[in-house]
């Protein structure tokens, strides 16, 4: 339920997992890289790309795809393995390689007084 420019990183021993977080608008980025000598993460591409011991190739379709189709909504970018979090999203990465992003954001449960019933708001 929070608005503005953030992100958080949540580490979980037990599960083995690493947790990111991103803003509902998408005003704040991170980025993510998952190989097999660990999960990368950075609020900058070019600070990610710089700290990575083998550099990823360009991912040549999609600069292709940006030149024909102009700046899409994505999480993929001009790196192959580097990917953006999604907004609103919370993107759970597992040592196993695995993923799962969940929705952590949801408008409407934000509650307001212009609603007198949510349930039947919510119908």
């Amino acid at each position: 339920h929070y608005w503005g420019r953030y992100i958080l990183v949540s580490c979980d021993t037990e599960r083995k997992s690493v947790s990111l977080y991103r803003d509902p608008q998408g005003l704040a980025t991170i980025f993510y890289l998952q190989s097999p000598e660990g999960i990368f993460f950075s609020s900058e591409i070019s600070l990610l790309y710089d700290a990575l011991p083998n550099k990823p190739n360009l991912d040549w379709s999609y600069l292709a795809s940006y030149i024909v189709n102009g700046h899409n909504v994505t999480s993929v970018t001009p790196f192959e393995g580097i990917v953006e979090a999604r907004p609103g999203c919370m993107t759970e990465l597992l040592s196993d390689g695995t993923l799962r992003i969940i929705d952590f954001w949801d408008p409407t449960k934000i509650p307001s007084q212009c609603i007198s019933d949510p349930e039947a708001f919510m119908n």
